[in-house]
């Protein structure tokens, strides 16, 4: 396929498969998936023990995904999942020590990735990409082809 004409889903695509890739070779050590690293550094970004509910809103997967990601980080022992304190019906999950230690190469791995993925873009044009994909992503969410 021509680059230049592709469909904007295609080359969405291609790039996202790619960095998806990378961040798989790297997180292979670790055994761990690109999703479960992502829910890692956003509960570290929150300093606070969160809800299975709260997570599968924020990643927007389903109750047996988010279940199934968040058992897995437990038996690795990246995060620790316990009753909530008033409701002890809901399961709240905070990252671990050993979660906490992996966030200093996630985010270094992060930085590099995309340092390398905006190589040759000025500082304007990053932050004119980032609001561009944000604007894609909001127009993908809120239409009714979503749906």
């Amino acid at each position: 396929m021509d680059i230049k004409k592709a469909p904007y889903g295609w080359l969405v695509k291609r790039i996202a498969s790619q960095l998806e890739q990378n961040m798989n070779f790297f997180l292979k050590p670790y055994n761990i998936t690109t999703m479960q690293s992502w829910v890692l550094l956003h509960l570290n970004r929150t300093g606070d023990s969160l809800t299975f509910k709260e997570l599968e809103k924020q990643f927007e997967v389903s109750q047996p995904t988010m279940v199934g990601i968040l058992s897995r980080l437990e038996q690795k022992d990246f995060v620790l999942i316990g009753p909530d304190e008033k409701d002890r019906r809901i399961k709240r999950v905070q990252i671990s020590e050993k979660g906490s230690e992996l966030i200093a190469d996630l985010k270094l791995h992060l930085e590099q990735s995309e340092h390398f993925f905006t190589d040759g873009f000025s500082d304007s044009e990053r932050e004119s990409f980032h609001l561009l994909l944000e604007k894609a992503y909001f127009n993908i969410i809120e239409s009714d082809g979503n749906k």
